[in-house]
């Protein structure tokens, strides 16, 4: 094809190198072919097909199909470290309370909730009012999905509120199948389950993107996730939904990601930072790049997204008379004056009684607004959408207050979205999705039959 003639064997040319399969690993192979027999005119297309051709995966250089293998076994380990370590926490709890599961829903036998858990299950274990967490709210929006019932939507303090977020509570209720006595277990699996699937759609994004897959267990090694899962609360089902929904969009189900978003919205409205971040990225390269095709529809679907959340707050208000996020008011104010007054709360519990909390606080404020910062800078240059929900999520945690910021455990919970996006926004993440930008693993190679002659 290329005049090489039929004698001409690939393998003996210096640094060729064509696999099992007829293609070469790198450029650098098939120029060489070049140098010793220039191409005719004849032969644009494979001149175009050698410029296509990128360098070697740096994962190696077996054949695509094992590699895409490996990075699949890459993405199961990831999820089944993250339910390991998350597992392992609530386990340790669970084993010193007689194995029942029940503790972990953080229910006080003072509580008006307790006389309906008792009730529903004997064994119920109680922890003591100061021990008192989140799971409780979940564990009754299960029970009373539509808070029809004011016999127990009443029983939890500020349910106006409450209700605002009750993916986790219906998801719970419905793999419960309306036994009360397995909610508990219920609530641990899906949060186990929501850890597994996040870690391995972060993998499978991270691969997706050209970094490793191994960044899938930054779901476990985030703290305020497996917390999370140790009390029983929304954020592990959020980020599992959110991170599939972004493999989703990327892969161009742009109508199922939306779905998945909306599911993520409904979880906890934080979540909302991701379709968020993915419209105002799509208004970014409208700007920029005007001939790019579908972004007006792309919108369309991420701005449909909320909508359920939308309709869920309206149902609520004609319920309820009041809109969710204005029945705990306060919670956010004006940049950076809640961190101030954190700050200064903190240093005066390190001079008292509860000084390990305020020592511990100021540490932990003090490198995540570091990071932070360093985030901001690094995302100001927009190259993903990544970099759009850093900013998004910098603003809003700028605003909140000190009942988010003073106590570590409500830390490392209500910011876990930095240490998610961080690495990606460092790291310059180029975002390209499919079919424009493979993975490595799939980079496209020069195939042997195109340079020999028929």
């Amino acid at each position: 094809m290329l005049g090489i003639g039929s004698s001409y064997e690939l393998g003996s040319a210096p640094n060729a190198s064509p696999n099992q399969s007829g293609l070469f690993y790198n450029f650098a192979d098939a120029a060489e072919l070049f140098k010793l027999h220039p191409p005719r005119i004849t032969d644009q297309p494979i001149i175009a097909a050698l410029h296509r051709a990128r360098s070697p995966s740096p994962r190696g250089t077996g054949d695509t199909a094992l590699v895409v293998a490996k990075s699949w076994r890459i993405a199961l380990l990831c999820a089944a470290g993250a339910v390991a370590v998350s597992g392992a926490a609530a386990l340790f709890t669970i084993g010193f309370a007689g194995w029942e599961p029940s503790i972990l829903v953080r229910m006080s036998k003072i509580e008006p909730m307790s006389e309906i858990a008792r009730s529903a299950d004997r064994d119920f274990v109680f922890v003591s009012s100061g021990s008192h967490f989140d799971g409780v709210y979940f564990y009754a929006i299960a029970l009373d999905p539509f808070a029809r019932n004011d016999d127990v939507y009443t029983r939890i303090d500020l349910y106006q509120y409450r209700y605002g977020h009750p993916g986790y509570g219906w998801v719970s209720g419905l793999f419960a199948l309306g036994d009360p006595a397995r909610l508990p277990w219920s609530m641990l699996l899906v949060a186990l389950a929501s850890m597994g699937a996040g870690a391995w759609a972060v993998s499978r994004i991270a691969d997706h993107l050209g970094h490793s897959p191994w960044w899938g267990l930054l779901v476990a090694a985030n703290p305020g996730l497996v917390f999370s899962v140790t009390v029983l609360c929304s954020e592990p089902l959020g980020v599992a939904l959110a991170a599939v929904g972004l493999l989703l969009w990327l892969r161009g189900s742009f109508a199922v990601a939306a779905a998945v978003f909306a599911g993520a919205c409904l979880v906890k409205e934080l979540f909302i930072l991701v379709p968020a971040g993915l419209f105002l990225w799509e208004a970014i390269r409208s700007v920029q790049h005007r001939a790019v095709p579908g972004i007006p529809f792309r919108m369309v679907v991420l701005a449909a997204s909320t909508v359920p959340l939308a309709l869920w707050y309206l149902y609520l208000r004609v319920h309820f008379g009041v809109f969710p996020a204005l029945a705990e008011p306060g919670n956010l104010g004006m940049p950076l004056v809640g961190w101030f007054e954190t700050f200064g709360i903190a240093v005066r519990m390190s001079r008292g009684g509860a000084s390990q909390i305020g020592t511990f606080t100021i540490t932990l404020l003090t490198i995540t607004g570091a990071a932070m910062l360093v985030g901001v800078v690094r995302a100001l240059r927009i190259k993903s959408p990544f970099d759009v929900m850093f900013l998004l999520s910098a603003v809003l945690f700028a605003m909140v207050n000190w009942k988010i910021l003073l106590f570590p455990k409500d830390v490392i919970r209500g910011l876990m979205m930095v240490p998610l996006l961080l690495p990606a926004v460092i790291a310059g993440v180029d975002w390209k999705p499919w079919p424009d930008a493979p993975a490595r693993a799939s980079r496209p190679m020069v195939r042997r039959e195109e340079y020999e002659r028929p």
